[in-house]
């Protein structure tokens, strides 16, 4: 191992102490406990259990810029239902004015970036995900939340703390949308198919597979099946989410650091099973056609119906089923090719100030109102988003109400990055995904297939600094 990344992992090592200190406090070696150390577990015991009372700081804090105007963008999927009732409670208290621009990716897409880039003044707050994190988050365009923040910070699990650090332990941005990836099943369907749908569901993806078999029906007798029983995204632009979460679960890792440059791992055996999983399921028709062109928001009306039996989705998407249909659906983790795994993708978003702000502190205050525990423990309850805090997820009687938590709790510890840290990752993913469906549809070979992925990632540049972030250290060779 080089030189840097020994410092580099020594860095995260002591950063990672030093959140995990504000959680558990600290001992001496011997293992007693000095006056010193008592004084500072109560500080630190104080700190963390004072959650609550941030909201209510976020609010004076927010009054001394009454009259204020902040400019926020930010997708539906973070903002889900009830966010302009959240920032019109917040504008009243404090008599910041806000516009709440609430608009689509493919706007995000554009006018984000390039108000990170330019470092003109466009928004106050920007929604980010992991990419825009690894190119901004540790320079100017993004400002440290680490310190207003540390409270908070102290109250979220692990994964939640370390997904927001950056390069140096800066935290440009704060988690507002924690989401994975789960399965989603009907339990009038599974049982018609002779199916207990409370008992144990698929442990390995063959018997994924046979489940998918069993649900899906040849309604008119000719030997081919018409009715498919499996729902996912797999177009160009999102299906990358779906791909990547199988690949995760053939064990497949989809990339490796060597001397800090990144090495794409896709003309590899375990990328072929993944394809070749998806080959079969589509020849099978055991999937719609329209999983090559609809994105999942588009596709969760088709299990929202009652007709499709088990659905590959972000867990809070079962806000969004008709009341009858969320009584009838249970979820699952996708599990791995072996026993015992699991696999999903993390959808994280996240609420940051730019460095252009001409409001940061009252920007600032916004952000710390929005992720409130107040207001995401009634995200939680309200609008089906797996907890941000502890609290919640320590909390039997929210989470026996929330089945679908059950599922993310197996599928956390084998995550995958939704994305990887290269110049415009977005693009080579949809490149991919163009070469998979070419393959699909018979167009070329499984071999053609897996080295015109390989041959498009070679291409690809690292963030260097990006590298540095402490969530990629488990990909260093």
């Amino acid at each position: 191992m080089k030189g840097y990344l020994k410092i580099v992992l020594i860095g995260f090592v002591v950063l990672s102490v030093v959140l995990s200190l504000g959680l558990f406090g600290c001992k001496t070696d011997s293992g007693t406990t000095t006056a010193e150390e008592t004084a500072a577990e109560e500080t630190s015991a104080e700190e963390a259990g004072d959650l609550d009372a941030q909201q209510a700081r976020a609010i004076e804090d927010g009054k001394k810029y009454a009259g204020t105007t902040i400019k926020l963008i930010c997708s539906p999927d973070a903002a889900l239902q009830n966010f302009k009732t959240t920032v019109d409670e917040f504008e009243a208290a404090t008599g910041i004015i806000v516009e709440d621009n609430v608009v689509g990716w493919d706007v995000m897409f554009q006018q984000t970036p390039i108000a990170l880039e330019s470092g003109e003044y466009a928004y106050d707050i920007v929604d980010l995900w992991r990419p825009w994190l690894d190119q901004w988050g540790g320079t100017d365009a993004l400002i440290d939340l680490s310190e207003y923040m540390s409270v908070e910070l102290a109250n979220v699990p692990k994964e939640f703390a370390a997904s927001m650090l950056s390069v140096g332990g800066k935290v440009p941005a704060f988690l507002f949308l924690p989401s994975f990836e789960i399965c989603f099943y009907n339990k009038d369907l599974l049982t018609e198919a002779g199916l207990d749908p409370e008992s144990t569901p698929p442990q390995t993806l063959d018997e994924f597979y046979n489940w998918i078999v069993k649900l899906s029906k040849d309604t008119d007798g000719d030997g081919i099946v018409d009715k498919p029983a499996f729902l996912y995204d797999f177009s160009v632009d999102t299906g990358w989410v779906t791909y990547q979460q199988f690949q995760q679960a053939m064990g497949q890792p989809p990339f490796e650091i060597i001397d800090r440059k990144v090495h794409m791992l896709l003309n590899t055996e375990g990328n072929r099973e993944t394809i070749e999983y998806f080959k079969r399921l589509w020849d099978e028709k055991l999937v719609p056609p329209e999983v090559l062109v609809s994105a999942h928001y588009d596709l969760t009306s088709l299990f929202n119906t009652g007709d499709l039996a088990m659905m590959q989705q972000w867990e809070m998407y079962a806000g969004f089923l008709d009341e009858a249909m969320k009584d009838n659906t249970g979820y699952f983790a996708l599990p791995g090719k072996t026993a015992g795994t699991y696999a999903t993708v993390e959808g994280h978003e996240y609420l940051g100030v730019t460095g252009a702000s001409q409001n940061k502190e009252a920007s600032m205050a916004l952000i710390k109102y929005l992720v409130s525990h107040q207001n995401m423990k009634a995200r939680v309850t309200n609008e089906f988003m797996t907890p941000l805090y502890n609290q919640e997820w320590e909390d039997p009687a929210l989470t026996s109400e929330r089945p679908w938590l059950d599922a993310v709790l197996k599928a956390i510890p084998y995550q995958t990055p939704r994305m990887f840290p290269l110049k415009d990752s977005n693009s080579l993913i949809t490149a991919c995904m163009a070469e998979i469906h070419k393959y699909l549809q018979d167009q070329i070979t499984i071999d053609e297939c897996l080295e015109n992925m390989q041959s498009i990632a070679d291409t690809y540049e690292t963030l260097d600094e990006a590298v540095d972030n402490g969530i990629y250290l488990p990909y260093f060779k």
